[in-house]
């Protein structure tokens, strides 16, 4: 009997160091889980850009392809799967998002796409410290795809 009361001194004692633990582990944690969450939002949008810039070079260099406020809208399309949060696509004060198509009816095509996204509150001030940001916090990110329509040597005598 004896040896079941000490085990149970043992972990009375105990309970108040795990509480002490877990009030400087839980800011902590909470602090990385917020610091992962902007890399892996800036990750997620430039996926949807490239994949959108890229299906709208390859529309844009076939012969005899929609305009390019056809093939714009496409891209708006595709970029709707970016949720209108400051922190994924600012939105507010009209849309950032800036399209453009060029070398269409030539042997390249390139598109590019950017935007503009607002940092979390603990990144924004060091992006800022390091000029990745600009005094409101907002990040430009962008998105470009290039596709050869024809190589040199077609059409070559």
């Amino acid at each position: 009997m004896r040896f079941r009361s000490d085990i149970a001194l043992k972990i009375k004692g105990a309970s108040g160091q795990a509480t002490l633990e877990a009030a400087f582990m839980i800011p902590v944690l909470l602090t990385l889980i917020l610091l992962l969450g902007q890399p892996a939002i800036i990750f997620y949008d430039l996926i949807v850009m490239n994949s959108a810039s890229s299906e709208a070079c390859r529309l844009a260099s076939e012969p005899g392809s929609q305009k390019n406020a056809d093939i714009e809208n496409l891209i708006r399309r595709r970029l709707s799967a970016v949720p209108q949060a400051d922190l994924f696509h600012i939105h507010e004060g009209g849309c950032t998002w800036q399209i453009k198509i060029s070398g269409r009816g030539s042997s390249k095509v390139e598109v590019s796409i950017s935007n503009k996204l607002k940092a979390v509150p603990l990144i924004d001030v060091a992006l800022r410290a390091f000029g990745g940001a600009t005094r409101n916090g907002v990040i430009e990110i962008s998105a470009t795809s290039k596709q050869v329509v024809q190589p040199d040597w077609v059409g070559k005598k």
